[in-house]
């Protein structure tokens, strides 16, 4: 969505036993930087066992998929994207629906261009991946 957007992207992922952390770079210039990712803008945290309260960070946006909210911080941001994704594609798995929600927090991607990649990348229920996104858009909270 960031380079259908004009930007420079790069991902990154990594493992470890069962849990995957995997960081997005988008940036008007180009990227030189390779790598983990050190300053982070956002977390999305879409297995909410994995999430700490006291480690969130106020300096950046957090989104969890949880079917309830845990915070009153203001920078910390509730849906059940499982929840979306299931009653939209039969499967409960939140990608699509963080996605779209990211969009609400970070200005340089929009709910289209989103919604375009998911067509252009996702060749399983791409509407309703769609779907999906602008939901999560809608429901984050």
């Amino acid at each position: 969505a960031g380079a259908m957007a004009g930007f420079y992207t790069q991902d990154y992922s990594e493992s470890s036993k069962s849990i995957t952390h995997a960081y997005v770079r988008i940036e008007k210039d180009s990227l030189m930087e390779k790598g983990p990712v050190g300053k982070l803008d956002m977390l999305l945290v879409l297995d909410p066992s994995l999430f700490n309260l006291k480690e969130a960070d106020a300096n950046r946006e957090i989104i969890v998929n949880s079917t309830k909210s845990v915070s009153k911080q203001k920078n910390v941001h509730f849906l059940d994207a499982s929840e979306i994704a299931f009653k939209n594609t039969g499967k409960a798995i939140p990608n699509t629906p963080m996605a779209g929600a990211v969009a609400k927090y970070i200005q340089k991607l929009q709910i289209r261009q989103i919604k375009q990649s998911i067509e252009h990348e996702l060749h399983h229920k791409p509407a309703e991946n769609g779907l999906s996104a602008e939901e999560g858009l809608k429901s984050v909270k």
